[in-house]
């Protein structure tokens, strides 16, 4: 809980001598935080249909200090960016509905959010999606699956150019 200053009680009667009390406010949780004012250069919108991949990679980003939005469809994702504007889009291409790649052209055919750079994620035996994928507007592709050290520095190396690579354990 936040404190705030001290302020008058509103429960004392009229006559008496004001005492002071503290009112606490409930915490922004960190989601609302996030939607009301992204962290210029470190949001990422993560569109990825698999929980535990969509989780994973939220865990990845958020130790190298991204702030994370995650949406689990195409559509879902679109929603949100009627409202929020991301630094990056990291989107699966294999993706029920609309594929990665459909989202991908529907992004940059909208002048509004053409501009904001995208990384698919694609399995192993879809590489030849990555041509396509490319072609359609992404800036870069991570293949699954993927290391913490690859992610960040595919991130990194679009939101923070001028950063050096990433090295840990993976």
């Amino acid at each position: 809980m936040i404190d705030h200053p001290e302020v008058e009680d509103p429960r004392q009667t009229p006559g008496e001598k004001p005492t002071k009390t503290r009112r606490k406010e409930k915490p922004v949780k960190a989601k609302d935080a996030l939607l009301a004012k992204p962290t210029p250069g470190k949001t990422i919108l993560i569109v990825e249909d698999v929980v535990l991949v969509r989780k994973t990679l939220r865990r990845i980003l958020e130790s190298g200090n991204y702030a994370v939005i995650e949406a689990s469809a195409a559509q879902d994702a679109l929603a949100k960016l009627k409202t929020v504007r991301p630094s990056l889009i990291l989107v699966d291409i294999m993706m029920p509905v609309v594929s990665g790649i459909q989202f991908c052209r529907l992004v940059k055919a909208d002048k509004s959010i053409a501009d904001i750079p995208m990384v698919m994620c694609t399995a192993m035996n879809q590489k030849e999606n990555v041509i396509e994928a490319i072609k359609a507007g992404a800036r870069d592709y991570i293949i699954k699956p993927f290391s913490r050290d690859t992610v960040l520095n595919k991130v990194d190396a679009i939101l923070n150019p001028s950063a050096p690579p990433k090295e840990g354990n993976g």
